[in-house]
């Protein structure tokens, strides 16, 4: 999901989606999720660095599981809670950070490629039994 502000004369696209944005970081079933997060966060990189000269600044959001009622109340309630997210993505913009997570996908934004395929190895270990 995608956002284009004006703020005193300042362009900012905001790009929302959620943290698992390589195609090696998450489980096989969800692969079309996966690749159009990982797609979405190469675009957002590229726009990022062919606007640097202009008065737009590009902004990632990649926020983890959040708590909300998207589909119907009382279904999506394992995630981070709603008010806290909003807070702290206000807080990452306020900072001026061009890349923010809140809760685990602060530490996954920054992951190298190993830490990554380690991540991966261990939510398949962790999940296996349950795919279907």
């Amino acid at each position: 999901m995608s956002f284009v502000l004006q703020d005193e004369g300042i362009w900012y696209s905001i790009d929302f989606y959620s943290e698992n944005h390589t195609l090696k970081e998450g489980l096989p079933q969800h692969w079309r999720n996966l690749t159009t997060k990982a797609a979405l966060h190469s675009f957002t990189m590229s726009l990022r660095h062919q606007l640097s000269d202009t008065s737009v600044e590009v902004i990632e959001v990649a926020p983890t599981a959040v708590n909300t009622d998207l589909g119907g109340a009382g279904l999506h309630t394992h995630g981070e809670p709603l008010d806290a997210f909003a807070d702290g993505i206000f807080k990452g913009l306020e900072e001026g950070k061009s890349e923010i997570g809140y809760g685990t996908s602060v530490d996954r934004l920054r992951m190298s490629r190993d830490e990554v395929d380690e991540y991966t190895a261990n939510m398949y270990k962790a999940m296996k039994n349950t795919l279907d």
